[in-house]
């Protein structure tokens, strides 16, 4: 914890804001609940393989999260609804319901679009990897450009990542992080 404490003040210093998600995952590993440095709990409960890809857009995290608070009001229920994917999510993660979080992260990903921080390479992204066999995918971190992530099973890893790269996306790198 005090570890975590220390590198999101550094974060924050630097950042000006952000949720401090990506400092409790570095922190403590693997995948974690996280709620806004409230609530944070190691997910360690199996295997989840991820592709990652990267749209080659940049995103401005402190930009889209001053957008994002500015916009609260109106914004509300699509806040509030994300934060119920968030549960739902965690919930499928600790049942090991892989088709399950993928239809949370579908979900999820269409409230982002709503919400104004996807773009359209991230949409096309995310479409081509459901259909090339991912239970579920979304975009990752603030938005606007940057990462897009798919839930795959073995079998279908290497026809999802060939369907990113078709988009002109790049592969980071495939993960099985252990939860």
């Amino acid at each position: 914890q005090e570890l975590f404490d220390i590198s999101i003040k550094a974060v924050h210093a630097v950042q000006g804001n952000g949720s401090g998600a990506d400092v409790a995952a570095s922190v403590y590993g693997g995948v974690v609940w996280y709620a806004q440095g409230k609530d944070i709990e190691i997910l360690s409960t199996g295997q989840l393989p991820l592709v990652v890809g990267y749209s080659q857009e940049k995103g401005n995290t402190t930009q889209l999260v001053a957008r994002a608070m500015s916009q609260y009001d109106k914004r509300s229920l699509i806040i509030r609804e994300l934060g119920h994917d968030a549960k739902q999510g965690k919930k499928m993660l600790k049942a090991h319901t892989m088709a399950g979080l993928g239809n949370v992260m579908n979900h999820t990903h269409g409230l982002l679009q709503e919400l104004g921080v996807s773009t359209p390479h991230l949409d096309v992204m995310v479409a081509t990897a459901i259909k090339a066999g991912a239970y579920g995918a979304k975009l990752s971190g603030a938005g606007v450009g940057d990462c897009m992530i798919a839930l795959v099973s073995e079998s279908t890893r290497s026809f999802v990542e060939k369907a990113i790269k078709k988009t002109g996306g790049k592969i980071i790198e495939h993960l099985v992080i252990g939860i």
